[in-house]
C-alpha cells in the first residue's frame, strides 16, 4: 500500500513539475527523398518514412489569423445580405407584416488569457507590458477560426432559405424573384456609364417595374 501510495505521490510530483510552455527541442534532421507541396519526404533516424513540414511559429500563428479574418470578411457580408433579405421579407407589399425579424447573432470573439503588467522597464520607462503564451493564443487563433466557420455555414443556410422565400413573396407581389441589377455600358474611355441603377430596396423593385410597364406601352414597343 505504501509502495502504491509513493508511486502516486511521484506521478503527481512529476506532472506538477512538468512546464506545458516550456520551449523544447524538435527533432528535425531527416534524410529528405523528396518534396510534396512544400512538404519534406524522407527517413528518419528510426528508418520510418514520414511527411514533415516545417513553419516559423510566427509564420503559424499570422496564417492562423489570416485564415480567421478570411472567414470574418465572409461573415459580415453573409449577414448584411440575411439581414436585408428579412427586411425586404418584412414590406406589407410582399405580404409581410411589416416587422423585422430578429437578427442571428454573430458576436463572437477569440478568447486569450493576457497577463498585464505595469511599472518601469527595463529601459527606465514606465510601461504596460501585456504577455500571453504563444501556445495559448496559436490555439485560440485556431479554435476561433473553426468557430467563424460553422457560424459562416449557418448563416449561408438562413440567407438560402430566405432568399428562397424572398423570390416567391415577389413572383406574388408581380415582381422578378431576384433584385434588378444595375444597367450601363463603357463608353470609349472606358468610363461605366449607369443609365438604370440597381435596386437598393422594395419600392425601387416597384418603381422599375412600373416603369418597364409603362415604357412597353408606349406606341411602338
Amino acid at each position: 500500500m505504501k509502495t502504491f501510495i509513493s508511486i502516486v505521490a511521484a506521478m503527481y510530483l512529476n506532472a506538477c513539475a512538468t512546464n506545458a510552455y516550456e520551449v523544447k527541442t524538435v527533432e528535425t534532421k531527416l534524410n529528405v527523398k523528396g518534396e510534396v507541396n512544400g512538404q519534406k519526404l524522407g527517413i528518419n533516424d528510426k528508418n520510418e518514412a514520414i511527411m514533415q513540414e516545417e513553419v516559423r511559429a510566427q509564420d503559424e500563428l499570422r496564417i492562423a489569423q489570416v485564415v480567421s479574418e478570411h472567414f470574418e470578411e465572409q461573415l459580415r457580408n453573409e449577414a448584411a445580405e440575411l439581414k436585408r433579405c428579412k427586411r425586404d421579407l418584412a414590406d406589407p407589399r410582399l405580404g409581410g407584416r411589416g416587422e423585422l425579424a430578429p437578427d442571428t447573432n454573430t458576436d463572437v470573439e477569440p478568447y486569450e488569457t493576457v497577463k498585464e503588467e505595469f511599472g518601469l522597464a527595463d529601459d527606465g520607462d514606465l510601461k504596460i507590458v501585456r504577455k500571453s503564451y504563444y501556445v495559448d493564443r496559436l490555439k485560440s487563433a485556431r479554435s476561433y477560426s473553426v468557430t467563424i466557420q460553422k457560424m459562416l455555414k449557418l448563416i449561408k443556410r438562413q440567407n438560402e432559405e430566405c432568399t428562397l422565400k424572398l423570390g416567391i413573396a415577389r413572383n406574388k407581389a408581380g415582381l422578378p424573384s431576384e433584385r434588378v441589377m444595375a444597367q450601363g455600358y463603357f463608353n470609349e474611355k472606358g468610363q461605366w456609364v449607369e443609365t438604370r441603377q440597381a435596386e437598393q430596396t422594395v419600392g425601387d423593385a416597384f418603381e422599375i417595374q412600373a416603369g418597364n410597364k409603362a415604357t412597353a406601352t408606349e406606341p411602338g414597343h
